[in-house]
Parts: C-alpha cells; structure tokens; sequence
C-alpha cells in the first residue's frame, strides 16, 4: 500500500463526507424530512437489503 494509494483514501473520505452534508442540507427541499429518526431507519434499511442483494 503506497502513500498515494493512503492519501487517494483520504481525500475520498473527505469528499463523500462533504457531499452526505450537502444531500442532508438540500434534502427538505425536495420531501419533508420529519422525524430524523425514520429517516435513519430507512437509510439502515436500505443498507441491510444491499447487503443481502449483494451476496447473490
């Protein structure tokens, strides 16, 4: 594993937390948000179905 392979990692990092932020802040323009706590639950949802599609 090289240091630029460790610093590509990184900045990717960065680079999807910066656009969760984004999706987060420009999501109640486009549905109401409502209780965060549902939306969480759909997101953990959605990530156990990938999962499971993804071992097919």
């Amino acid at each position: 594993m090289g240091f630029d392979l460790i610093i590509g990692f990184i900045i990717n990092s960065f680079t999807n937390i910066g656009l969760a932020f984004a999706w987060f802040i420009s999501l109640p323009k486009y549905v109401s948000i409502g209780n965060g706590w549902i939306w969480l639950l759909a997101a953990y949802a959605g990530y156990i179905v990938g999962d499971h599609l993804a071992k097919y």
